[in-house]
């Protein structure tokens, strides 16, 4: 009922209520795709948060655009206003295999050359996708989809990547994709276990990701890391699957990675100022014999007590330092009532 009546301003408080959220439960950097996302990309700028963004792309119209032209004159657009891989980036967003088309995906790939921009696409989510995958492209699975339209490189970010085969994770690696694991969401939405050790053993980048608050609800990484971990053991029958120091650099510099910013992701001389805190006085976390244990197993997001990008304090200790909050919540509250009662 909101989208259906979605304005720049709905998806400015929202963009600005999931980043309040993110710097209370320690997370710098993020990356994003939605409708009108410009308006996620201005705040993320004005609220100095690390962000990779783009418009979601679909073979049909959206709020933001009406076809291919369109889109492609709102890509270069931004893209031209964030440029320079700074704090705020564009990155070409093709929603997936089943919303789009191969024109739209070629095209997609063959602007994100032109501008040297990540690609990021939902692939191989559930098994549905790849059975109507299938009926659609000549009994061809995601991947092999994907491979022929050109979107499997070093600047792809594949999401989920939860139905898939030996071959297809041995033709991600020699391709250079990364993959974005979403562990939570893809128990959610019941779309399957993603074989998460074996990606790692093809020699994959495997990063870490919520799916947003549509199909997880939280955007707590923490619990992503946690989850990330045991389900390996979980679904491998290997309790040495996915150790807590492999789930933490899933959530740093792996995550990072995609940036393509040096340093970003390390607490190193020299490597950009983004760090967060945690409170070692809770319970949950005294006393400490192992720190990556204890921030993978033991932590929540809820003990984060300091958030810092780029050496900017942007959460201490309850306190938002943009003090813009309060005034969010409230509007966003009166905004959706609103549109309940046009229902």
């Amino acid at each position: 009922p909101v989208e259906a009546r979605l304005t720049d301003r709905i998806v400015s408080l929202g963009a600005r209520l999931g980043m309040y959220e993110m710097m209370r439960t320690g997370t710098t950097a993020f990356v994003d795709s939605y409708l009108l996302e410009i308006n996620v990309l201005r705040e993320a700028e004005r609220m100095g948060m690390r962000c990779v963004g783009g418009e979601a792309l679909f073979a049909f119209p959206s709020p933001a655009y009406g076809g291919w032209d369109a889109a492609e004159a709102l890509y270069r657009e931004q893209a031209a206003r964030f440029a320079g891989r700074g704090r705020v980036q564009v990155a070409l967003m093709p929603h997936s295999v089943y919303t789009t088309s191969d024109d739209v995906l070629r095209r997609s790939m063959k602007l994100a050359e032109e501008l040297d921009l990540m690609l990021h696409i939902h692939l191989s989510e559930s098994a549905g996708e790849v059975e109507q995958c299938r009926s659609l492209h000549g009994d061809r699975r995601p991947v092999a989809y994907a491979r022929d339209m050109g979107l499997l490189n070093e600047r792809t970010v594949l999401a989920h990547m939860v139905d898939v085969t030996d071959d297809e994770l041995e033709l991600v690696a020699s391709s250079g994709a990364a993959i974005a694991h979403n562990p939570v969401s893809n128990l959610k939405l019941a779309s399957g276990f993603a074989r998460v050790r074996d990606m790692v053993r093809a020699g994959i980048s495997v990063s870490l990701g919520t799916d947003g608050a549509c199909s997880n609800n939280s955007l707590d990484m923490f619990e992503t890391m946690k989850l990330a971990a045991i389900l390996a053991k979980g679904c491998s029958g290997d309790a040495t699957a996915v150790p807590a120091t492999q789930a933490l650099n899933m959530a740093t510099a792996e995550g990072a990675r995609i940036f393509r910013t040096p340093g970003l992701g390390t607490l190193a001389p020299g490597a950009p100022a983004d760090m967060i805190a945690l409170d070692l006085d809770e319970p949950n976390l005294c006393p400490i014999f192992n720190e990556a244990s204890h921030a993978v197993y033991a932590a929540s997001g809820k003990d984060c007590v300091f958030t810092m990008v780029e050496g900017n304090i942007l959460y201490d200790r309850g306190t938002y330092t943009d003090g813009l909050y309060a005034d969010t919540a409230a509007e966003m509250r009166d905004l959706v009532e609103w549109v309940k009662g046009k229902e």
